[in-house]
């Protein structure tokens, strides 16, 4: 969790500055999440267990014998493979969103690496979570400016709400900024509340 949520700061400073992800960034978030991944789930380099026993090897991973060995980098192959599926199918879920101009391309890029780090099931709740977020917040500051523009509320009350960025007469959100809420919802709701 620890390691989205540092993958994320930097892609919700950018996209808040120039209302871009870079795919520098996004690369390097993939890369990382695979490593975590590798290293993390897998168990592999476990070295606070490793004392060198008869096959070299064994003690390094863990491990008794070779047989042992090719059992785990198999798992590890099995599990790559699994996370990388259900990126894919992130993917493809997440297009439509993308075409109809709901998220940009850099926020579905960030949502699918988000699968290494914390899996699909949770990736998915956290979409959630970030999408009820971005309509409270971009619903009530919608309702102010349209308060504001009636007379409801003083100009003066209405100036100091954010407006919200807007493009070809569209209200625009950065999204990774909800998302970033949205995974930290994830890990609140499902680590204390779910436990």
């Amino acid at each position: 969790m620890l390691l989205l949520v540092l993958f994320l700061l930097p892609a919700v400073r950018t996209d808040l500055k120039t209302g871009r992800i870079p795919n520098r960034l996004i690369v390097t978030g993939f890369v990382i999440g695979v490593v975590h991944t590798a290293v993390w789930h897998c168990g592999l380099f476990d070295f606070a267990a490793a004392d060198l026993d008869r096959t070299g090897l064994g003690g390094l991973f863990g491990m008794e014998d070779e047989t042992q060995i090719d059992g785990s980098v198999m798992q590890m192959f099995l599990l790559m493979a699994r996370q990388f599926t259900a990126m894919m199918i992130m993917l493809i879920a997440l297009i439509p969103f993308w075409k109809v101009k709901a998220f940009g391309g850099g926020d579905v890029k960030m949502a699918c690496v988000s699968v290494w780090y914390i899996g699909f099931a949770a990736t998915v709740r956290s979409l959630l979570y970030a999408g009820v977020i971005t309509a409270l917040v971009a619903g009530g500051l919608v309702a102010m400016e349209h308060l504001t523009n009636a007379g409801v509320l003083s100009k003066r009350v209405g100036n100091r709400i954010p407006k919200l960025n807007t493009r070809r007469g569209k209200h625009i959100i950065c999204f990774s900024l909800p998302y970033l809420a949205g995974v930290l919802s994830e890990y609140v709701i499902h680590s204390v509340y779910l436990k």
